[in-house]
């Protein structure tokens, strides 16, 4: 089986690692890295990306005709905002290697960067295109006119957003399969803790997430001031934004937002450090992202299969779909309110043998069943179903 694998492939990246699954099981791969492009962004191109960020997406995006995105209340479609000549770069080193090396499967990590007409020209030569959706796959930033086009070429969707499954097969996919996020082998696995480590990062409740919605800095200050005694932190991305003066736009909430921003470490921290910071806590809490209007509410996120992954007991909001993947109160623990939420810290916090044996059967749960190895074993078998429909 020969795949043209392009996408951004990041060490440590869930498309490098679904990538490396496929060529554990036996294909042959050839990849091409968007990575290598963007390396060479020179200023103009950087004036371009913000020109079409701020003033082309938010005035002259395209209207909506699609019936999946007017469901969802969007009135216009994005724009790209990728540089052209970025764009442009990477899909003619795709349309090379397609012609070079005749693919059975071109295979898409998300959509919106390559061309209808590279996918075009992949099935002219006989290539099935698949698709992984890790996120939702009607986002508006990357579901633009042009990745509109792309979707409707598809031969295979995976996606690991359930909500997505009727949508996408709306939109003429026809093929759509559901698949859970998953963990990377050589990344997620437990540590063992030095002293120095408990002294570092050690606490009782962690929360390892990026500050992209305000609700998220609330909760985190709800939580902080109903369990003043407890030590909690978070440790991410982008909650410096929040400190700004234009996010203050009610009094009351200066107060209650600078509580918060005393439990907040900045910064990424993926892997290694991710597994010492979940093993020198007690309990880890795995929030989703919230829904609204037009975004629909995670059911179960990354951080859910590598939390036990990890060897960490997890503490989630509750919901059948997550449900599923790790039995409530065997290999999880789930709450259903805030006020649930708090009585369920300081529970598992008085309980430690409970939440080690939750801990450790969730560990075997996930090494078991969701590593994004066998994920790609499991789309190879999806193509042989399908190769001759």
């Amino acid at each position: 089986m020969k795949i043209l694998y392009p996408g951004s492939l990041p060490q440590f990246g869930t498309d490098r690692a679904v990538r490396d699954g496929l060529i554990k099981h036996g294909a042959e791969v050839e990849s091409v890295s968007f990575t290598v492009f963007t390396k060479d962004y020179q200023l103009w191109d950087r004036i371009e990306g913000f020109f079409k960020r701020w003033i082309v997406l938010p005035f002259f995006s395209e209207p909506v005709d699609d019936p999946v995105m007017a469901a969802r209340g969007f009135r216009y479609l994005a724009r790209e905002t990728f540089p052209q000549r970025i764009l442009d770069a990477y899909n003619q080193d795709i349309l090379k290697k397609l012609d070079e090396f005749r693919p059975d499967i071109l295979f898409l990590y998300h959509y919106h960067m390559i061309y209808p007409e590279t996918v075009a020209f992949a099935k002219s030569l006989g290539a099935k295109i698949f698709c992984f959706f890790p996120d939702d796959a009607f986002k508006s930033i990357s579901y633009t006119k042009r990745a509109r086009d792309v979707v409707r070429q598809l031969d295979c969707v995976i996606t690991t957003k359930s909500f997505n499954i009727e949508e996408l097969k709306q939109v003429g996919v026809p093929h759509v399969y559901f698949m859970t996020k998953g963990y990377i082998p050589d990344c997620h696995i437990p540590v063992t803790p030095t002293q120095a480590d408990y002294n570092k990062y050690g606490g009782d409740v962690v929360f390892i997430g990026n500050g992209y919605e305000v609700q998220r800095l609330d909760f985190i200050a709800d939580l902080a001031e109903a369990l003043p005694d407890i030590k909690f932190t978070v440790y991410g991305k982008h909650w410096e934004k929040f400190t700004q003066p234009w996010f203050y736009y009610r009094l009351e909430r200066i107060k209650k937002w600078r509580n918060a921003w005393k439990h907040v470490q900045l910064g990424t921290v993926i892997c290694n450090e991710m597994s010492t910071i979940i093993n020198t806590n007690k309990i880890v809490l795995g929030l989703a992202t919230p829904g609204n209007r037009v975004w629909k509410q995670d059911l179960h996120t990354q951080r859910s299969v590598e939390i036990p992954a990890c060897g960490g007991f997890m503490l989630a909001p509750y919901n059948a779909e997550i449900d599923s993947l790790f039995t409530e109160g065997k290999e999880a623990a789930y709450f259903r309110s805030f006020d649930d939420l708090v009585e369920k810290i300081r529970y598992y916090l008085a309980h430690e043998d409970e939440r080690q044996r939750i801990a450790e059967a969730g560990h075997r749960k996930a090494v078991t069943d969701y590593s994004y190895y066998d994920h790609a074993k499991r789309i190879m078998d999806i193509y042989e179903e399908i190769k001759d429909a």
